[in-house]
């Protein structure tokens, strides 16, 4: 079992370590994961590490990830050092693929236009590269052209976590039920892949620092907490989009029974940063409501109410409870 006073333990053995060795990938991803717990992600030396590594490892999909991404409020001068340094690396590396995508995810955050102009010419030249077609999707003006980069991504092979999650989504906005149905099957195998690793630790619901604090109670090491974590993360994002894309297929083919129960499923995950933020989708709730299933959908928010505290989700419960037609987020 790790503790808070453990994992603080880690990081000083981790500055130590890199101290003597600054050129370890190894270590020095292993330190940033460490930072990324929600109580170290304000310090100082997480944005020291964040540039330091972007300076020697440009390339790697680390440098493009949450691991290193700086917030102006929280860090305003390493925010700029961070934009400068992209900017060296580009200017030495025009046609890097790793380097564009690198600097297009910095630049996504504060200017958009550019990040996708960047990352269209990338593709034109590196055509093969998944990753950077999942990053261009992400900056897509509309459902088909982010379905369509998506499905390029896949056709390259590449290993992505969460692509299949994403494609259901898209594919559910352009309509392609034979591609939702496909995708979400895929997703629920993703998912007992990670059950029999796991077992039912998929299915806790603790956010935040308490989600943590319960992977260091039963993990040997901070790194086994960390896989854990991610794991669940993972796990209930697949679940959720599984159920949700089944849901609306087997809808639209008027079998409402097995909606119902997919929506009930979809539900029943753990944790997701996702999830618990920006909240589930109400695709199929809202169709299954206007299919006349209220009790079905208000049964649905009670359970999604143990993960996400929202006040859209409150009007919600609040408008089924008064007879009247919800406005539903994420739908």
């Amino acid at each position: 079992m790790t503790t808070g006073t453990d994992v603080e333990s880690e990081l000083e053995r981790l500055e130590g370590r890199i101290a003597k060795t600054p050129d370890s990938l190894e270590l020095r991803v292993a330190a940033l994961r460490l930072y990324l717990r929600p109580e170290w992600r304000a310090d100082p030396w997480r944005a020291q590490h964040a540039l330091e590594f972007v300076r020697r490892f440009p390339r790697e999909y680390v440098a493009r990830s949450p691991l290193v991404h700086l917030h102006p409020a929280d860090a305003p001068g390493a925010f700029h050092q961070m934009g400068a340094l992209w900017r060296a690396h580009a200017a030495a590396h025009p046609d890097d693929a790793d380097i564009l995508r690198g600097h297009a995810s910095f630049l996504a955050t504060h200017d958009s236009e550019q990040a996708r102009s960047m990352l269209t010419r990338a593709t034109h030249v590196h055509q093969d590269d998944g990753e950077l077609w999942v990053d261009l999707a992400g900056l897509a003006e509309s459902p088909a052209e982010r379905l369509a980069c998506l499905l390029e991504a896949r056709r390259t092979d590449a290993e992505i976590p969460a692509l299949n999650a994403q494609i259901v989504q898209a594919a559910l906005a352009v309509g392609d039920l034979e591609l939702v149905e496909a995708t979400a099957r895929e997703l629920l195998r993703e998912v007992d892949v990670a059950r029999e690793a796991h077992g039912d630790r998929l299915r806790w619901r603790d956010l935040g620092e308490a989600m943590w604090a319960r992977a260091d109670s039963v993990c040997d090491t901070p790194g086994d907490a960390s896989d854990l974590v991610f794991a669940i993360f993972g796990a209930s994002a697949a679940a959720h989009w599984g159920h949700t894309g089944l849901g609306i297929v087997a809808l639209r083919r008027r079998d409402v029974a097995a909606a119902k129960a997919h929506l009930a499923e979809s539900a029943d995950v753990g944790a997701s940063p996702g999830l618990s933020s920006a909240g589930p989708s109400f695709l199929l709730a809202r169709e299954l409501f206007e299919a006349g299933e209220r009790d079905a959908v208000r049964a649905y928010a009670e359970q999604c109410a143990a993960f996400w505290d929202s006040t859209e989700l409150g009007a919600v419960i609040g408008a089924l409870d008064a007879g009247m037609p919800p406005t539903f987020p994420n739908a």
